[in-house]
């Protein structure tokens, strides 16, 4: 603990880039821990799922059209979207998938989903990116869910 009453692991999450702060032991626990509770995670869920995504941040949408398109304005308005790590398998627009928040299931269908990016935001890849989008294990991405509710962070994203 420093003696502004932080610890190192507070000031790297405070800090914009924090892997250009961290050690490469501090990157190897951090990829160390992540694959543990990755590993936790599949072990929970069992074999009935092959493709696992873990929400970590959940926010509701409401593009404009002269960004998106009216179609997708329409289609997008007031869904969720979860920043997920994909754990296991692929995700793509279209899928059915099952969403399991606090033990209860829901079913519903992934709209678009995009990989994340360092350098855009959510809505600056929403509005250049059209068509079709796929997203495999080991990546990080944002995927439109066709709720206005009930997922929040720590939701799995299965199917």
């Amino acid at each position: 603990m420093g003696t502004d009453g932080f610890d190192r692991a507070d000031y790297l999450l405070k800090t914009k880039d924090p892997l250009k702060l961290m050690t490469v032991d501090e990157i190897k626990e951090m990829i160390n821990s992540m694959k543990k509770e990755q590993a936790q995670i599949i072990e929970n869920v069992g074999s009935n799922y092959a493709n696992i995504a873990k929400a970590d941040k959940c926010i509701s949408i409401a593009p404009k059209a002269f960004d998106v398109g009216l179609k997708r304005a329409k289609a997008y308005k007031n869904r969720f979207v979860a920043t997920s790590q994909i754990i296991s398998g692929e995700f793509a627009k279209g899928d059915t998938v099952t969403v399991t928040t606090n033990g209860k299931d829901i079913t519903t269908t992934i709209l678009d989903v995009f990989e994340c990016s360092n350098s855009s935001t959510f809505e600056t890849t929403l509005g250049a990116n059209m068509g079709k989008h796929k997203v495999e294990a080991g990546t990080s991405a944002w995927i439109i869910l066709d709720l206005t509710g009930d997922v929040g962070q720590g939701s799995l994203i299965q199917k």
